[in-house]
């Protein structure tokens, strides 16, 4: 079964707060049910890919992934580690089928090209979700945008392959918990509003990650591969 981006469109504008997270809230309270983000979403035993990843490990970002996670315990849900916050920005490739040669080119052309990026804010919060997961909207995009798109070429010339989805299909977020079952959403619904009083956390983003991911279980881990720092 083959999932398209969520919400199905973009926000109005990708500079304008309200607009992302009015979008968000209005698809994920569209839905009538979660479903098991495991199956929706299969990935091979022993199968690891390259990811472009920001990491998270703000104290009070992580105070309010916590908070809503405790209060959504009881839903069938799996909890990200609170050490493990993360967005993705883009896949590179299956780390079998790209070569070390090929993985120091990709680290070296974006180590050169984020040399000329600005370190930027955004602004995590409040919560919202996806038909597999409850998850932080993020504000503003257009930041996050120009990366990934810097990081998408740069990994499709030098690791000659397709780097991810469209950048169209691109939806910034934060996720802090998967659904682990088919379920009714209307419970969690309720419960996600009521936490989506938590203020926005800001957050300065100042560099980035190459990872290498894999799937354990019910949960994602991954080892660095090389760090970035934005100008």
């Amino acid at each position: 079964m083959k999932h398209g981006p969520f919400p199905p469109e973009p926000p109005t504008a990708l500079t304008d707060a309200d607009a992302i997270r009015s979008n968000d809230w209005s698809a994920f309270s569209a839905l009538t049910h979660m479903e098991d983000h495991f199956t929706v979403k299969p990935w091979p035993g022993g199968f690891s890919a390259y990811y472009w990843y920001l990491t998270f490990e703000d104290a009070e970002l992580i105070s309010s992934a916590r908070q809503c996670q405790q209060s959504l315990s009881s839903f069938g849900l799996h909890p990200v580690s609170l050490s493990s916050l993360h967005m993705t920005l883009c896949r590179v490739g299956a780390a079998d089928s790209i070569s070390d040669a090929a993985i120091e080119v990709v680290t070296s052309s974006a180590a050169e090209a984020l040399e000329r990026v600005d370190s930027f804010e955004i602004e995590v919060g409040p919560l919202a979700g996806s038909s597999g997961a409850v998850r932080f909207s993020v504000t503003p995009w257009s930041s996050i945008w120009q990366l990934a798109t810097i990081l998408r070429s740069l990994s499709v010339n030098a690791a000659a392959g397709t780097a991810s989805k469209p950048l169209s299909d691109f939806r910034p977020h934060i996720g802090i918990a998967y659904s682990n079952r088919r379920q009714e959403i209307a419970p969690i619904l309720e419960r996600v509003s009521q936490l989506r009083d938590i203020v926005p956390v800001p957050i300065a983003v100042t560099q980035v990650k190459l990872v290498r991911l894999w799937r354990s279980q019910d949960s994602y881990e991954w080892d660095d591969v090389a760090t970035i720092a934005l100008r």
